[in-house]
């Protein structure tokens, strides 16, 4: 395993040619579409996982945020909230923009109306930096979903219901696809796979 910056990836894709490396799985969440375009050139077997762009046919693994923002929007519609709001962090990421799509097409399914600051928020951090203050500042009257079920999720007062997602499965998927791939099925088309996530219900909605 190796971490890497994008401004590596020329030098990357010249280390991963060679006889004794038979495939490779990325996990590219900050990758954009010319990087994953680079990387893809090695001619080697790869699966990304955490970004799925289309055009590009490469195989990869990623959340299906659309179900997870749906299964948040419907559970925060049968309580009782008719107005969501979308508190984003300040980095854009591939899952970052398709959670927000998501989040606005929720609103015709259910119902729901846009207010910057309404009945309910929907968190959409991958640090829990400033968590805790919106929730001690919003908890009287509001509700709040995060996503990721990171640990500090566990251990806020009250504790954050949020969107738990299976990285066990996901990682497991992609190591099937990639050995699929490297044993049986080098030249058939591409794979997108797309793993759902669990909304775990805690104090704070």
């Amino acid at each position: 395993m190796k971490t890497f910056r994008t401004e590596e990836l020329e030098s990357v894709k010249r280390n991963l040619h060679g006889d004794d490396i038979l495939g490779t799985i990325f996990l590219g969440a900050g990758l954009l579409p010319r990087d994953v375009r680079v990387l893809k050139k090695t001619g080697t077997p790869q699966v990304f996982i955490d970004v799925c762009y289309p055009g590009i046919g490469v195989d990869c693994i990623d959340m299906d945020n659309a179900q997870c923002v749906y299964e948040a929007a419907e559970y925060l519609s049968a309580r009782g909230h008719g107005k969501i709001g979308l508190v984003q962090a300040d980095e854009r990421t591939p899952n970052f923009s398709m959670r927000e799509r998501a989040f606005y097409e929720a609103f015709g399914e259910f119902g729901l109306t846009d207010c910057e600051h309404g009945e309910a928020f929907r968190i959409q951090q991958d640090q829990h930096r400033g968590k805790r203050q919106m929730i001690e500042q919003l908890e009287s009257r509001a509700s709040l979903v995060g996503f990721d079920d990171l640990p500090p999720s566990k251990i806020m007062r009250p504790r954050l219901t949020t969107v738990s997602i299976p990285r066990e499965r996901i990682a497991k998927r992609a190591l099937d696809v990639l050995l699929d791939r490297i044993n049986t099925s080098a030249h058939k088309p591409p794979e997108r796979i797309l793993i759902g996530g669990r909304l775990v219900k805690r104090e704070s909605a």
